[in-house]
């Protein structure tokens, strides 16, 4: 958002998320923090985006949470697990990531996000900046969290996305705007097909 002549000029946000919304004509809310995680954080152990996500400024502080009634999503995406599975910044020491309480947070997480949004379709995305072995785990433990809250608590608005490529060509290995528009390409079609527009 700029001021421009004292009037108020909104810039397009060009990352894969508000082009997708743009394209579906949908109103869209982001709740972001750099560098957290569903488990453990880039450079710290927590707060974890599950500690913070009911805070209206998205920190473990904050005496305010966010009124559920001001927004109510027809559908929910959660891209969480880069920075858990990530090496950190050096400034705490780093265990290897415990596989069952990544899932068992992460699933604990959906269940905070069901209890919120009870009629959202919930899409479990992927890392888009993976390859490899990390992606492999990812998508398994995410696999996991999908066929948990199929199987055991019968919840069937809960889906998988995994992004066709890795985009990293960005500042320190993040997405670049190009690469953005890519994602929104390989993501519309799931997104699409999941809400039936």
């Amino acid at each position: 958002m700029t001021l421009q002549n004292g009037t108020i000029s909104i810039m397009p946000i060009y990352t894969y998320g508000p082009i997708i919304a743009r394209f579906l004509q949908a109103d869209w809310l982001l709740s972001a923090v750099s560098g957290i995680g569903m488990t453990r954080n880039w450079n710290s152990p927590g707060p974890t985006m599950p500690e913070v996500y009911e805070h209206f400024y998205l920190n473990a502080d904050s005496i305010s949470f966010w009124e559920v009634s001001h927004f109510v999503p027809d559908l929910v995406s959660i891209n969480l697990g880069t920075n858990d599975f990530s090496e950190g910044d050096g400034s705490y020491k780093r265990a290897e990531l415990d596989s069952t309480k990544f899932v068992n947070d992460y699933i604990q997480f959906i269940r905070l996000i069901r209890k919120r949004h009870p009629q959202a379709q919930i899409c479990c995305l992927g890392s888009p900046v993976f390859s490899g072995e990390k992606n492999i785990r990812l998508t398994n433990y995410l696999s996991m969290v999908v066929q948990y809250m199929k199987k055991v608590e019968n919840d069937d608005k809960v889906h998988l996305f995994s992004f066709s490529g890795s985009y990293n060509q960005g500042c320190t290995g993040h997405p670049d705007q190009e690469e953005h528009q890519k994602m929104a390409e390989d993501l519309l079609p799931f997104i699409r097909k999941v809400m039936n527009w």
